[in-house]
């Protein structure tokens, strides 16, 4: 599984920025570590919950999909050819990630970091939704076009309990920061249940059948449901709708959503790029940009973090709006997707260039 020789070996950026210090820091661009990368066609950026780690989906030359994890000091640690995938476990020790295609068994497999092995195979589990790690469980779909939602321990992958609320295929699912909760979408609804109790807390009617994003908000007493050019809060539990948020354009579609922290905006994202931060008390519009590709707020809830048409990252604050620091992509292509550390202070940044043959991923870290 390491360093598979069919990898193509492609230049990539790990750089490390201390976000805390971001203005001085970014004007005086960050150290660079050049790591391989590949040929992609999807970017996927997750830290592991102590922050030491990252995993970053590539792809080989052949299409086939997979997951690289690296460490802050930009090694490699692991590459799981086939995944589209991962989800450290809660001792950020090791990942959940699909077998890869070639293998006749097909399951979601558990990959121990420091031996490199698959210790545990989780069953025909082959469509994995989310990880929970306050929970310390993961939600998977059994099969593709599954009507089931399994929840299973992330230690022992022993099965903990089966959603059925979803009448036909789950096409999404979040889960509330305390982990207590899930939200789950199918046709045009969405439900909110108490997953270990397998309670059905309210049933919510939607208007587009399409798999858009749902998040609550860090409390868990509200729930944000992107509904084509519309974004719906709900209460939880009682199902009320507290407010419509009609900002956007009536042709696009919102595909992001970002809860602050402190749970008091939210940043929507449609189709078309454009970035609406809105009160969730007011519905009112506090700030709005053009020519975005993601939005991500801090984990201290200071800066939004943003990825605008051109490749590049900008961090804006909160306060007032002010760009207070800019990243580029050190002439290697444009930055895709970012993430945030768990404590705030690195940044993950998917790089994507072209080499003449296709597009290529890098990923990146950002430190002081």
């Amino acid at each position: 599984m390491r360093n598979p020789a069919n990898l193509v070996a492609l230049a990539a950026s790990v750089l490390l920025l201390a976000l805390g210090s971001a203005v001085s820091q970014a004007q005086t661009r960050p150290n660079v570590v050049w790591m391989a990368g590949g040929s992609v066609n999807r970017t996927l950026l997750a830290f592991s919950p102590d922050g030491t780690q990252f995993a970053a989906g590539i792809a080989y030359w052949d299409s086939v999909v997979g997951v690289s994890v690296w460490s802050q000091t930009g090694r490699l640690l692991e590459t799981i050819r086939g995944a589209n995938f991962a989800a450290f476990s809660p001792d950020s020790n090791g990942l959940y990630s699909p077998t890869p295609p070639q293998e006749s068994y097909l399951g979601l497999g558990f990959w121990n970091l420091s031996s490199g092995l698959r210790i545990r195979l989780l069953g025909a589990a082959t469509s994995p939704v989310a990880a929970n790690p306050q929970q310390g469980v993961l939600a998977v779909a059994p099969s593709v076009g599954s009507r089931f939602i399994q929840i299973r321990d992330f230690t022992l992958g022993t099965l903990r309990t089966t959603l059925t609320n979803c009448p036909t295929t789950c096409t999404a699912l979040a889960f509330s920061t305390d982990g207590t909760l899930a939200a789950m979408r199918y046709d045009t609804n969405a439900v909110v249940v108490n997953w270990s109790q397998r309670t059905n807390l309210l049933t919510l009617a939607l208007e587009t059948a399409d798999p858009l994003p749902l998040a609550f908000l860090p409390d868990g007493t509200a729930l944000t449901v992107a509904d084509g050019a519309e974004v719906k809060l709900f209460s939880v539990p009682d199902g009320r709708l507290l407010l419509t948020f009609t900002g956007h354009d009536s042709s696009a579609i919102v595909g992001s959503l970002s809860v602050s922290p402190d749970g008091k905006l939210v940043a929507s994202l449609d189709d078309q790029g454009q970035l609406l931060v809105w009160s969730v008390t007011t519905g009112q519009v506090v700030h709005n940009r053009s020519s975005v590709t993601s939005a991500h707020f801090s984990p201290n809830g200071v800066e939004l973090g943003l990825t605008v048409t051109g490749g590049d990252v900008q961090f804006e604050q909160i306060s007032d709006w002010t760009t207070v620091a800019s990243l580029e992509a050190v002439n290697r292509g444009v930055i895709r997707s970012i993430a945030f550390s768990p404590d705030g202070r690195y940044l993950a940044s998917a790089v994507v260039g072209s080499d003449g043959q296709g597009d290529q991923f890098y990923p990146n870290y950002f430190h002081d």
